[in-house]
Parts: structure tokens; sequence; C-alpha cells
């Protein structure tokens, strides 16, 4: 068995909805949007619409937060919604979880692209991503391990709007930026 997209989407939902949930969502979602900030939020261009502010927000709450208990939003889903195999594979994918902005070096037309991040090379496998980008553009995402040196994309990604070039290429792990 293979943790997939579709369990983790139905994980970000149930965080999303979650009753017992709420409190910590919501005081996610003020650090997150730097509420109590009385500086003026610029979004890059594509990433200031709210589904988009929305998505980054659950993939970041789901997979980065970490709750009073000590557990990620993600591993509370996981606990509801799953036991056995499946329990073990979706907290295992939550935990592995990692925020990247990575280089496209490889697109797999439908099926996966490949991520440059300095020395390591990551095969996300999405579709979608397979069809909208094209190599040497940069993505920040969360990235959800599947299997081994097998990724999917978390909510929220973003291509970054700026060309890298071969200087912060080689130093890419030093740009690395906070998703908050």
């Amino acid at each position: 068995m293979t943790f997939r997209l579709s369990q983790l989407e139905d994980m970000v939902s149930w965080c999303s909805t979650c009753e017992e949930l709420a409190g910590e969502r919501e005081e996610a979602s003020r650090a997150f949007f730097g509420d109590d900030d009385p500086r003026p939020v610029r979004y890059w261009p594509g990433a200031g619409d709210h589904t988009s502010k929305q998505r980054r927000f659950l993939g970041w709450f789901t997979l980065g937060y970490t709750l009073a208990d000590g557990r990620r939003p993600g591993q509370a889903a996981a606990e509801e919604m799953y036991g056995g195999r499946a329990l073990e594979e979706a907290d295992r994918a939550v935990q592995g979880a990692r925020h990247v902005l990575a280089i496209v070096t490889t697109v797999i037309p439908g099926g996966s692209i490949i991520l440059e991040l300095e020395e390591e090379r990551l095969e996300v496998r999405s579709k979608t991503l397979s069809w909208i980008l094209s190599r040497g553009l940069a993505l920040v995402s969360y990235l959800v391990p599947t299997r081994p040196r097998l990724w999917i994309p978390g909510p929220g990604w973003l291509e970054w709007p700026l060309v890298v070039g071969p200087g912060m290429r080689r130093e890419l792990k030093k740009f690395q930026i906070d998703p908050l």
C-alpha cells in the first residue's frame, strides 16, 4: 500500500472542518495570515486569491503546525480516519513532509516532475504539475513522501515568480523559505 494524494486531500478536509481543532485552527490562521501585523501584505502574482491563500494555509496547518499535544493536525486526522497499516503510512507521510523551494529539472507529461534541491533529486507524482510546469521553473511546496524517493505535492503549491540563476541554484538550501 502507498499513501495517496486522495488520502492527503481527505486529511486536509478533515483538518479544515474538525470542531476539536477549531480553536487551534483559528490561532494558526492568525499567525499564518499575520492578522496582528499592521503592515500591508503584498502577494506574488497569482498568490493572493482566496483559494490559493486558503490552500497554502491548510497545507501548512495540516503538515507543519504543531498542536498543543505535540502532534501535527495531519497526524490527528490520520488517527481519526485510518487504522492499521493505512494509519502507519499516513502518519509516516505527515512526519516526513517538508516545505521546499526547488527547481524543475525534468517533466514527464501526464505523470511527474523531477525537482532539484542542490544534490537532491525529488520525483513528485502529479499529473497537474506535469502539465503546467516546465523545466527551469521553481516550485515552492510541501512535499509529502509516498514511497522511497517518491513524493506528492501538498496543498497550496506555488510557482516561484523569480528566475533562479546558477549561483543561487548551487546553494538553494540557503534560500529555503519559511511557509509563514
